[in-house]
């Protein structure tokens, strides 16, 4: 019996032992319990209300954004010109008479020049034919390297983007010369020939 005295735990160490542990687990405790006391609650309730109150002034300007959007949408279809199928001559007109004013060529060289007839192109010049079809303004902006916006206008080019869109433009462009006239100054100048040279 005598060699098992070595193995005996002293009863006063360990009642030490155990009462050295218990007031780190009552810190412990007091820390838990005020962590979760009334102060903390209040604290934590007002930054989840401060919170909340972010996300809904957040929710009411995407919401604000999106209706600004709509309208947006709304008046540009508005605004939109209907299709067609046809544009104003006028303006090809102009361009035609500048450049027999630029170059001092005659209208039949003019025309052959930007890819169109001359007896087409003098119709236009005179008035005769008041609507360019698709296939002229096509040909015409390819002549004169330019867009049909930068041709006919923003209103006209819109109108007719469903048929002659951006894919089938010019691929160089070149902007137009500006006119210094207008057509009617040109057609009732007395030395001009009604024929046009055709």
């Amino acid at each position: 019996m005598a060699q098992n005295r070595d193995l005996e735990v002293p009863v006063a160490d360990s009642d030490a032992g155990s009462a050295s542990e218990r007031p780190g687990r009552r810190r412990d405790g007091a820390a838990k319990r005020a962590g979760s006391g009334p102060a903390a609650l209040t604290s934590q309730a007002a930054a989840l209300d401060a919170r909340s109150k972010a996300l809904d002034a957040r929710e009411r300007a995407l919401a604000a954004r999106e209706a600004g959007l709509d309208a947006r949408i709304a008046e540009l279809h508005q605004s939109a010109p209907a299709p067609a199928w046809s544009v104003p001559a006028g303006p090809a007109a102009r361009q035609i008479l500048n450049l027999m004013v630029e170059t001092g060529d005659e209208l039949a060289t003019v025309a052959r020049g930007i890819g169109v007839e001359p007896e087409w192109a003098a119709c236009v010049v005179s008035g005769a034919i008041t609507d360019l079809d698709l296939n002229h303004v096509q040909r015409l902006c390819e002549g004169l390297h330019c867009t049909p916006y930068d041709l006919f206008g923003a209103s006209a080019g819109r109108s007719i983007a469903h048929a002659y869109g951006p894919e089938l433009w010019p691929r160089y462009v070149e902007p137009l010369e500006p006119l210094g006239w207008s057509l009617e100054d040109f057609l009732d100048a007395p030395d001009l020939d009604p024929d046009f040279g055709i």
